[in-house]
C-alpha cells in the first residue's frame, strides 16, 4: 500500500508569535495511523513551526512552501535547499499558484525537484488541471504532461529513494 501523505500548506497565513500553537493544535487533533502528516508554512514560521513541534510531536513533519532552483545567486526573496537546512524535511514545487502566478513551467518544476533530491528534502510536486481542461477533457494530458516536464530530470529509483510525492490539486 502507498504512503499516505497529509500536507497543509498554511500558505500566506500566520505569523511567527502564533505559528507554534497552531502547528502544535494541529498535530494534536489530526493523529491517524499510517498517515504521514507535513505542515507547511510560510517560511517566517519555519523555525517556530519546528521548534513546537520537536518536543510533543516530533512525528508531524515540517515543509518549505518552495525552493528555488539555483543554489546560491542574486535573487531577492528566493529560499534556496541548503538554506532549508535543519528548518524542513519536505518542500512543495509546482503548486498551481507558482505555476500561475509566477508563470513556473514544468521544466523550471524539474530544476526544483532535482534540488530538493539533492538537499535530502522530501519533494511533493503538485499538478492539476484547470476547470476549462478538465471541461474540454483535456484533463488526463494536462496532467500527464505536467508529471512527466516535472520529472524529466530526475531518474526512477533516485525519486523513489528520495521520497518524491505527487499530489493532485485540480486548480
Amino acid at each position: 500500500m502507498r504512503e499516505v501523505v497529509i500536507a497543509a500548506n498554511w500558505k500566506m497565513h500566520t505569523t511567527p508569535a502564533d505559528a507554534g500553537d497552531l502547528a502544535r493544535t494541529v498535530a494534536s487533533r489530526t493523529r491517524e495511523p499510517g498517515v504521514t502528516r507535513v505542515i507547511c508554512p510560510p517560511y517566517v514560521c519555519l523555525g517556530p513551526v519546528r521548534d513546537a513541534l520537536a518536543e510533543d510531536h516530533p512525528d508531524v513533519a515540517v515543509g518549505a512552501q518552495d525552493v528555488h532552483h539555483e543554489l546560491t545567486g542574486a535573487f531577492t526573496g528566493e529560499v534556496s535547499a541548503p538554506m532549508l537546512d535543519g528548518l524542513a524535511t519536505w518542500v512543495i514545487v509546482g503548486h498551481s499558484e507558482r505555476r500561475r502566478d509566477a508563470g513556473e513551467t514544468d521544466a523550471l518544476v524539474a530544476k526544483k525537484v532535482g534540488r530538493a533530491l539533492d538537499a535530502g528534502l522530501r519533494p511533493i510536486v503538485c499538478v492539476g488541471e484547470r476547470l476549462a481542461d478538465r471541461d474540454a477533457g483535456r484533463a488526463i494530458d494536462v496532467v500527464d504532461t505536467q508529471i512527466r516536464g516535472s520529472l524529466a530530470d530526475v531518474e526512477a529509483g533516485r525519486a523513489r529513494d528520495g521520497g518524491l510525492v505527487i499530489a493532485y490539486e485540480p486548480v
